[in-house]
């Protein structure tokens, strides 16, 4: 699952009992998010999670 939390995008997996942890801040308490925290997973027709597109500056080699 993919989250928005305090302006920065994750890649998490929730814990299904007690809290799940990120910079020492709980975003979810027994897999359901905490307020403030965005779920921003994208999915595929057939259902699956897909992760987004990153662009890449060429020159640098960094996303951009």
């Amino acid at each position: 699952m993919r989250i928005l939390f305090e302006g920065e995008e994750y890649q998490v997996q929730l814990k299904p009992e007690g809290n799940t942890i990120i910079n020492g801040k709980a975003v979810s308490w027994n897999g359901n998010l905490l307020e403030g925290v965005e779920d921003i997973t994208q999915y595929d027709e057939e259902g699956n999670e897909t992760l987004p597109e990153i662009e890449f500056d060429e020159a640098e080699g960094v996303p951009v």
